[in-house]
């Protein structure tokens, strides 16, 4: 992805990482970890992604 993109890892991983607690992508560690995407992708917006990354926890 990092390749494709043109984007450093760590900046996606910390995208992946705000990710997590909503409930959008879930990650793996180890050898062969990852992120695997656990919701409809026909049903999530981009504006559910900008929200999750952009907006802390507690605030609405």
């Amino acid at each position: 992805m990092t390749e494709k993109l043109g984007i450093d890892s760590s900046n996606i991983r910390k995208v992946l990482a705000k990710l997590i607690p909503k409930n959008i992508v879930e990650g793996f560690g180890g050898h062969c970890g990852g992120y695997k995407l656990i919701v409809n992708p026909k049903e999530t917006t981009l504006y559910d992604i900008y929200v999750a990354i952009t907006f802390k926890r507690g605030i609405s």
